[in-house]
C-alpha cells in the first residue's frame, strides 16, 4: 500500500471520528465477526490475528499522531493512556511492561464490553478481533520498530473477560526478516 493510500485511510478515520455509529451496533458487529472467525478458523484465528497487527499497524499509529496531535512512542504507558483517553474509549487503562518482550494491559469501562459478553454467552474463550488490543499493539509495535530495526512484530493473547476489566497481554516476537 502507497504512502498516499494510507495518508487517505488516515484521514477517512478522521473525518470518521466526528461522526460515531451507535455503539450497540458497533459491538453487535464486532461480535458477529470475532464467532465468525472463531468458528471457522478455530486456533488459525490468531494467524489472522497477526495480519490484522501487519495490515493495521502502521495505520493506527498514524491516526494516534492525528488524534494525540503529538505522540512519545518511547513512553508507551502515556501514549496508550493519552489516546484511549482522547478517543473515549475506556474509563481506565493501565499498562504494565514485564519484560523487555511483555506488556500486560488491563482496561477497565471499555465501550466494547458488550461485545465481550456477547462472545462470553456464545462461548467464545479466546478472541482476536479486539479494538482495545490492536490498538495497543499497533503503539507498542511503533515503539519497537522506533527503538530497534524496524521490522520488529506483536502478538496479542486476549481472553474472553469474566469480569468488566479486559485483559490482554502484547509480546514481542521473532521478525520474519533482518
Amino acid at each position: 500500500m502507497s504512502m498516499s493510500d494510507r495518508s487517505a485511510e488516515v484521514d477517512a478515520l478522521m473525518k470518521a471520528k466526528e461522526s460515531c455509529i451507535p455503539s450497540p451496533l458497533v459491538n453487535g458487529i464486532v461480535a458477529a465477526y470475532q464467532i465468525a472467525i472463531t468458528k471457522t478458523l478455530g486456533s488459525a484465528s490468531n494467524a489472522m490475528a497477526q495480519m490484522l497487527l501487519t495490515e493495521l499497524g502502521e495505520l493506527l499509529s498514524k491516526y494516534v499522531d492525528e488524534v494525540l496531535g503529538e505522540a512519545d512512542y518511547s513512553n508507551v504507558e502515556e501514549t496508550v493512556r493519552r489516546a484511549f483517553k482522547e478517543l473515549g474509549l475506556a474509563e481506565e487503562v493501565n499498562v504494565k511492561k514485564e519484560d523487555s518482550k511483555r506488556w500486560v494491559i488491563e482496561i477497565k469501562g471499555s465501550v466494547f464490553i458488550p461485545t465481550y459478553r456477547m462472545l462470553k454467552e456464545r462461548g467464545v474463550q479466546f478472541f482476536t478481533l479486539s479494538p482495545e488490543a490492536l490498538l495497543v499493539a499497533s503503539i507498542i509495535r511503533r515503539h519497537l520498530r522506533e527503538a530497534g530495526e524496524g521490522n520488529e512484530r506483536v502478538r496479542v493473547k486476549a481472553e474472553v473477560p469474566e469480569d468488566d476489566v479486559l485483559r490482554f497481554i502484547v509480546e514481542r516476537i521473532q521478525a520474519l526478516r533482518r
